[in-house]
């Protein structure tokens, strides 16, 4: 139908624009609650970015988050402005599940670190 086209035209003008280093994480939703023996799926809204760069590359960076189509995982996705640090954690501090993240990026090479205490995903984008 007409609505690809209409999708494809608008990413091709995002891309005129300028519209750079496109990222998107896909993490699992499963994370354990402080203080609970029980796993559970966690929605979008139970999660938060946080950033950490050099300059400015922060403060434009606006992260949106969501189910992917098969339910499987949460996807974070945000434009990143050059070189950055992001960490991916539950609001409420629970552990999150050890199975790495997937990180897609326009422009970057990432490395992906689960924290110590097992709280926060750390995931570097280097410039390539």
């Amino acid at each position: 139908g007409d609505e690809m086209g209409d999708e494809a035209d608008a990413m091709a003008a995002a891309d005129e624009v300028g519209v750079q280093g496109r990222v998107t994480v896909e993490a699992s939703p499963w994370f354990r609650p402080e203080g609970s023996v029980a796993w559970q799926r966690g929605t979008p809204d139970e999660f938060e970015v946080e950033c950490r760069a050099e300059g400015d590359a922060c403060s434009s960076l606006l992260a949106t988050f969501r189910t992917t189509q098969n339910q499987e995982a949460i996807e974070v996705s945000f434009n990143a402005a050059g070189p950055l640090e992001i960490s991916i954690s539950s609001k409420t501090g629970g552990e999150l599940d050890y199975r790495e993240p997937i990180v897609t990026s326009d422009g970057f090479g990432s490395q992906v670190e689960l924290s110590e205490d097992g709280k926060e995903w750390k995931i570097t984008l280097l410039a390539e």
